[in-house]
């Protein structure tokens, strides 16, 4: 998901890119009772035919899937702000607050890889390239690269030109 947000006094336009989060903290509790209703009956069933074993099973069974699970819903917390400011640009990850990528906007390099069915979305500056929008989809991913290219204002897929290089000059 990309939300634009209110810019900062430093930045132009900040960019939020988050995972999309399909349940909410209630319904991925809800989904585990859902898991766990099966799974404590057919215990419960194994434990009358005799099996002493069912019951501990279960409780295995069903800790691993919410340790799981939860895990995994935990990854739509991570979050990336991208400041683009008339300078600069910069890349923070969240939760951690560290800023992953700082470069002058003349200098920056936005690049799509289309390899994989999956583009892939770096900005890179003197040597240094990071990844934006790892965790988004593939449409997602487009997107984000027309808008920041626009907000840069680069031409197409390449660079940006040289500030004072004659045009049709190399």
């Amino acid at each position: 998901m990309i939300e634009l947000l209110p810019p900062a006094p430093d930045a132009v336009a900040r960019l939020l890119l988050r995972p999309n989060r399909a349940l909410s903290e209630a319904q991925l509790g809800l989904c585990l009772a859902a898991l766990a209703v099966p799974v404590v009956l057919v215990a419960a069933l194994s434990f009358a035919g005799g099996n002493v074993f069912a019951p501990p099973y279960a409780l295995l069974v069903l800790t691993g899937a919410a340790l799981a699970l939860g895990r995994c819903w935990r990854q739509g917390d991570r979050c990336e702000v991208i400041a683009v400011g008339p300078r600069s640009i910069a890349v923070r990850r969240l939760p951690e607050l560290d800023e992953t990528f700082r470069a002058d906007t003349w200098r920056v390099r936005l690049e799509v890889e289309r390899i994989t069915p999956m583009p892939r979305v770096w900005l890179g500056a003197r040597g240094r390239r990071v990844e934006i929008g790892a965790f988004l989809g593939a449409g997602e991913r487009e997107a984000l690269a027309r808008r920041l290219r626009a907000l840069l204002d680069l031409p197409g897929e390449g660079t940006r030109p040289v500030p004072g290089a004659m045009p049709g000059a190399g």
